[in-house]
């Protein structure tokens, strides 16, 4: 331990308010319009679909094997 650093050494007390000083208070994106919003979400529901398609699909050969 380096003269004159006390019992302590290089010890550092946790301060947690420390994180949230550099930290911007809005949101890293601008809000989306309505019209944007719509299509985001239509596509999502597009996307979950064909998701949906592909599990019923692999669950419907699953179960004509077995039989």
């Amino acid at each position: 331990m380096p003269f004159g650093m006390g019992p302590a050494g290089w010890w550092y007390c946790y301060h947690p308010y420390f994180r949230h000083l550099f930290i911007p208070h809005w949101p890293p994106y601008p809000y989306l319009s309505q019209e944007d919003e719509l299509a985001f979400l239509e596509e999502e529901a597009q996307i979950l679909e064909r998701e949906l398609q592909a599990i019923q699909k692999r669950i419907a050969e699953l179960k004509n094997k077995s039989h």
